[in-house]
């Protein structure tokens, strides 16, 4: 068992979320919102499926990079939205026509 926290502001639920998704196969976390000295943070407690295995240091380490990385795309999918519809827009207009002839 082992257990990591976010700064809140820095990262969101659907972040630790879809991160917990990634080792689903083999562990589960719980995710608390906690705060404290006035901050507020997610707190992830990951706990093995199986008992006999337990959450190695490399996996908190990696979950914990999966979990920047899943805030990163989050970041960078919100920034390129706009882009990301003009370009389906121009892509699909000629299907939106009519074909009147």
């Amino acid at each position: 068992m082992g257990d990591l926290r976010f700064l809140a502001d820095a990262y969101e639920v659907e972040d630790v979320q879809r991160a917990l998704l990634k080792i689903s196969d083999k562990y589960s976390g719980e995710i608390k919102n906690v705060e404290e000295g006035g901050a507020r943070y997610l707190t992830v407690t990951i706990r093995a499926l199986d008992d006999s295995l337990e959450a190695p240091n490399s996996v908190l380490r990696n979950f914990e990079i999966e979990v920047q990385d899943q805030a990163l795309r989050r970041k960078i999918k919100k920034e390129t939205e706009q882009q990301r519809n003009l370009i389906l827009a121009h892509t699909f207009s000629h299907l939106t026509g009519s074909n009147d002839e």
